[in-house]
């Protein structure tokens, strides 16, 4: 369950929320809220990792308007980021798979980064 999960957040494929439910009504809710954290915090990291590696011409050139106010917004709460990434992770504004692939490319470091995804 926890690498399909990982695997599932690396690739950002929007399938995630029905692997919580399934963890949450398997497993007991503790244990269901420790092993998906931690999958969203190691699979947003490697799907960042990846986005750093590989994909930024491409998010470049079908993101471009949404990557630009992402990218200023990001300049702007460059003191508090581990607030702002808080803030994009809670918020309905950007597709959490897009916050994952275009944070890398806006300049967001890792650390502050997974930790809003164990969020």
């Amino acid at each position: 369950l926890e690498l399909t999960y990982i695997s599932l957040k690396m690739f950002a494929i929007p399938a995630t929320f029905s692997l919580t439910i399934l963890a949450g009504a398997l497993l007991p809710l503790p244990v269901a809220q420790v092993l998906t954290g931690i999958g969203e915090g190691v699979g947003s990291s490697l799907c960042y990792l990846m986005s750093r590696a590989i994909a930024g011409p491409i998010v470049e050139r079908f993101a471009s308007e949404k990557l630009a106010m992402l990218r200023s917004r990001a300049a702007e709460e460059e003191d508090h980021m581990l607030l702002f990434n808080f803030f994009l992770r809670l918020t309905p504004f950007l597709p959490n798979y897009f916050i994952n692939v275009a944070s890398p490319l806006v300049g967001i470091p890792i650390a502050p980064f997974f930790a809003g995804a164990l969020l």
